[in-house]
């Protein structure tokens, strides 16, 4: 576990004694935090891409073709 260390100024300490009463700021923190992190989507790093992402980034450099296009280049790639 890791330990932090904010400087919280008192009108918003006040405030949050008054709205989250019992309970300490360890805890709201932590559950205000966790809640926040659900909610974002997390950035992938750059080689954790879906294969639909890399397909769809991979499609824009080739011209857009016609199903009987598709169909007989892959029966031409075909042993």
């Amino acid at each position: 576990m890791t330990i932090m260390h904010i400087q919280i100024p008192d009108d918003l300490k006040e405030a949050f004694e008054n709205a989250f009463p019992g309970e300490t700021i360890e805890q709201a923190f932590e559950r205000l935090l966790r809640a926040e992190l659900a909610r974002r989507p997390m950035p992938r790093s750059p080689g954790s891409q879906s294969l639909v992402e890399a397909f769809k980034e991979l499609s824009k450099n080739f011209p857009p073709m016609s199903h009987e296009e598709l169909r007989r280049l892959r029966q031409e790639g075909r042993p």
